[in-house]
């Protein structure tokens, strides 16, 4: 199935495995957004293309995901977030994000800026940004 976007920037795509609404997704084939899957490593080349609209219960489902410029929600790692920061991937739970400072730790991808404030496993509202920090 081709990348289909909408005018709020969602797309779809076939599901490479099962996971949850708001999991962060990567893409399964280089260079191509026809297959999503859940990030299962620290890997640098793992950098999200999307956020699970909806759960998938297994591989091969139509899926829709939010894109960059999408607003969602997300799950907030240790140290919770604040209205304003800018968030990266929990290096131990690859579906939550830590806020970050721009500009000071190096080779960062940037997955969001936080819209509210929440503890440490509450869902925040963000707006995706899915790019790499050009501030580092």
């Amino acid at each position: 199935m081709a990348v289909i976007r909408n005018s709020n920037n969602n797309f779809s795509a076939l599901s490479g495995a099962a996971f949850s609404q708001y999991d962060l997704l990567i893409q399964t084939t280089r260079g191509s957004l026809n297959e999503l899957t859940v990030i299962k490593s620290a890997s640098a080349s793992n950098k999200p293309v999307g956020v699970a609209k909806y759960s998938a219960s297994a591989a091969g489902e139509n899926v829709t995901a939010f894109g960059a410029g999408d607003k969602c929600l997300l799950r907030v790692g240790p140290g919770g977030s604040t209205a304003g920061q800018y968030g990266k991937i929990d290096s131990t739970d690859f579906n939550e994000v830590v806020a970050y400072t721009p500009g000071v730790t190096t080779a960062v991808f940037c997955i969001c800026r936080f819209l509210e404030t929440r503890s440490e496993n509450e869902y925040a509202e963000v707006e995706l940004i899915l790019a790499n920090d050009a501030s580092t």
